[in-house]
């Protein structure tokens, strides 16, 4: 069954269960000893206190009623109030409350609704007696007798109770209207009392983050500000930044943190109801496009870059040769490779200049006009004498993406592949090309002599192929570099 929690009801209960806490010490207090006499007269100021944080609770329901229902031309502007604690100049705890608008004109007229409920209103609400309890328990603090030790742990119920009257405050405001707590009290273990803001303190753990992001991360903040802005997944910023920094890769839990906090850096500088300064943030950057080092960006006339499909192998130019005998060159090494060979325009990159692969294919389109070679995909071609092989098609388009294939054991229409093409149209037969189980599996395929061997024992190391053991031993004998490398992949992925 499950449980529904209730902030009001923990809140005040919590408050409820100190004083009676409180109750049951003070019985074990001598009767006329002068912590309880003042610990007596704290406990009356805080049922006074908490029956005024009740009255004020009521009085602001009224008031966000009345302002509600009061006539105007615009939208109702929101109420929003502001909660402060701290210790006064005589010693007393104090929780000042206030409304606060963007405009000055609404606070007067927010006020003078709640005059008119109530007649006057305070602003806050006062514990006498608090200072001279946290004086008791400081100068008590080295003392070992039971008896003072007794009057200590009431001392310190009693302060915890006085400072607990402000989230009772906070917990019921909260529901009446939004809330924002700016300082409170805390108390220590041997009566150290400490105002603290939390404006600054959330303030001061924001700017240290920056500073820390920046020092460790590569990713700009103001990319990782545009992130959080556009509503940009977790996943798709974890790809980017490990595309960003392939040596050093973020986890997923570390991405999703620097998200939630950017996020709240920019709610924090958003809370129009804060006056102190907001976390130095740079503007917003769209994420830079990062690519690889073997891929170049392509523009046409009226439209933004993208990145080109075709990778560069790093062998233009190598052998170039000049415009005459670049045909005759590319024919020579069609004539005298496998009857299998599959190629397309950058197979024969290396014969022309870095920039020039419209000259090859050109010429591939003069081979084809002669019959010397047989389109069998887009860009795609083999020897018109040639043998059909729809992996070895496959590979030789892959190859111009700098990407790789390998066949799916027990499959014949479908091969696994480590990029992003999901299709394949081999002549008049479409193949399906699924991502790889296990990253490397294809490239590694394509370095082996038998790369469906390769596959079958790699996915059986994984419990994916379920073969009986006798035919994979029977495999293991017949290809030992396969079963080999096979293990090797599966170790270096477990």
């Amino acid at each position: 069954m499950k449980v529904l929690m209730n902030p009001v009801r923990d809140a005040t209960d919590r408050h409820d269960r100190l004083v009676n806490e409180l109750d049951t010490v003070l019985l074990d207090l001598t009767a006329g000893a002068h912590p309880r006499v003042a610990l007596e007269a704290l406990r009356a100021q805080i049922l006074k206190a908490r029956q005024e944080v009740d009255e004020l609770a009521a009085l602001l329901e009224r008031g966000r009623q009345a302002w509600k229902d009061r006539p105007r031309r615009g939208p109702t502007p929101e109420l929003r109030v502001t909660l402060h604690a701290q210790i006064g100049p005589a010693g007393a705890w104090r929780a000042s409350w206030s409304p606060v608008f963007q405009s000055y004109d609404d606070v007067k007229a927010f006020q003078g609704l709640l005059v008119m409920e109530r007649g006057s209103v305070r602003h806050d609400i006062c514990v006498p007696g608090f200072h001279e309890i946290v004086d008791y328990l400081r100068r008590s603090a080295q003392a070992g007798s039971l008896e003072r030790r007794r009057e200590m742990e009431a001392c310190r119920r009693a302060l915890t109770a006085v400072v607990h009257l402000q989230d009772a405050a906070a917990a019921l405001i909260g529901t009446i209207c939004p809330l924002h707590v700016q300082s409170r009290v805390e108390i220590g273990y041997g009566g150290e009392v400490s105002e603290v803001d939390l404006d600054e303190v959330e303030l001061g753990q924001l700017k240290a983050w920056t500073l820390e992001w920046e020092a460790r991360q590569a990713l700009p903040l103001a990319e990782l500000r545009h992130a959080a802005e556009t509503g940009l997944s977790i996943s798709a910023l974890h790809r980017h930044m490990c595309q960003l920094t392939p040596e050093a890769q973020p986890g997923l839990a570390e991405v999703s943190r620097a998200l939630a906090r950017m996020q709240a850096a920019l709610g924090y500088n958003a809370a129009w109801w804060r006056s102190g300064p907001r976390v130095p943030l740079p503007e917003a950057a769209p994420l830079a496009r990062i690519l690889p080092a073997n891929r170049t960006l392509v523009q046409k006339e009226g439209r933004q870059p993208r990145m080109s499909p075709i990778a560069t192998r790093g062998v233009e130019g190598s052998g170039a040769v000049d415009t005459t005998g670049l045909r005759g060159a590319m024919a020579e090494r069609i004539a005298t490779a496998s009857p299998r060979w599959h190629f397309t325009a950058g197979d024969f990159m290396d014969l022309v200049e870095p920039d020039d692969r419209k000259r090859v294919l050109r010429c591939l389109d003069r081979l084809k006009r002669t019959s010397v070679i047989t389109p069998v995909s887009k860009g795609v071609y083999r020897r018109t004498d040639g043998h059909r092989d729809p992996l070895s098609g496959l590979q030789a388009l892959l190859r111009d993406r700098d990407e790789h294939a390998c066949p799916v054991p027990d499959e014949r229409m479908a091969f696994y592949t480590d990029g992003r093409l999901r299709s394949f149209r081999y002549g008049e037969a479409t193949y399906r090309l699924r991502p790889e189980p296990h990253p490397g599996l294809c490239r590694a395929a394509q370095q082996v002599e038998d790369g469906l061997a390769f596959a079958r024992l790699a996915l059986h190391l994984t419990r994916k192929d379920a073969r009986r053991t006798r035919e994979i031993s029977r495999l293991i004998e017949a290809r030992p570099q396969e079963a080999q490398m096979a293990e090797q992949l599966v170790s270096q992925n477990s």
